[in-house]
């Protein structure tokens, strides 16, 4: 058990560490990146990039490398929970098997946002795609699994450490 204690803290820290390095890569995106994502006109996604000028899109460009990494962490976070803590143990094997597939599925979700946002950048400035509302779709589901799941195990984590039921 106490391998499965350094695990959960090891990887707990790895993504919490990846996190705080990537809000603070794009901290300074205004719009935010969030606001990016969750564009579902090619108008808005173009506006946005124009808002940012040349210096907020290396910044948005930028974090791709890092937010592969982040994908890795964030997924390996959500199945390390999910298996190596007793927080999702007394959900029903359906809901079981949900959350551990959770953050992967997030995960999967985020690539492929990334990867479309990246091929509507080269198409000529203003292009107006369907790619966009398809890359806000994922990142909708990313952000609602993602969430969900987060949800649940902070109500999980103070329902078992502090032994009171919250909702």
């Amino acid at each position: 058990m106490k391998s499965n204690k350094i695990l959960v803290w090891v990887v707990t820290l790895i993504y919490l560490a990846s996190q705080i390095h990537l809000a603070y890569m794009v901290n300074s995106l205004k719009p935010s990146l969030v606001q990016l994502q969750l564009t579902f006109t090619a108008a808005g996604f173009w506006g946005i990039i124009e808002q940012w000028k040349t210096e907020g899109l290396l910044i948005y460009l930028s974090h791709f490398s890092w937010d592969l990494f982040h994908v890795l962490a964030y997924s390996a976070f959500g199945i390390v929970m999910v298996q190596q803590t007793t927080f999702f143990k007394k959900f029903s094997p359906v809901w079981y098997r949900f959350f551990l597939a959770a953050l992967p599925v997030a995960g999967i979700m985020d690539l492929i946002e990334n990867e479309l946002h990246l091929y509507i950048i080269t198409l000529p400035h203003g292009t107006a795609t369907t790619l966009v509302p398809l890359a806000a779709t994922c990142s909708l589901i990313k952000w609602i699994l993602a969430l969900g799941f987060m949800g649940t195990l902070l109500k999980q984590l103070f329902t078992n450490l502090l032994g009171f039921r919250i909702l």
